[in-house]
């Protein structure tokens, strides 16, 4: 059984998840055509690289 912590910690990736397309482009700010070259790289300064360890 999943602990309560984990249920957490999952429950922002069910929502997005079960959001249509537009939401979830809305929420990441960005569109079908993808970003920017110049807005890719300010994200990647902010952000960091899309990194999953």
């Amino acid at each position: 059984m999943e602990s309560d912590q984990s249920q957490e910690e999952s429950q922002p990736l069910i929502s997005i998840a079960q959001s249509s397309v537009d939401e979830v482009l809305h929420l990441f700010e960005t569109s079908l055509e993808g970003l920017s070259e110049t807005e890719a790289k300010q994200r990647l300064s902010k952000y960091g690289l899309n990194d999953f360890h």
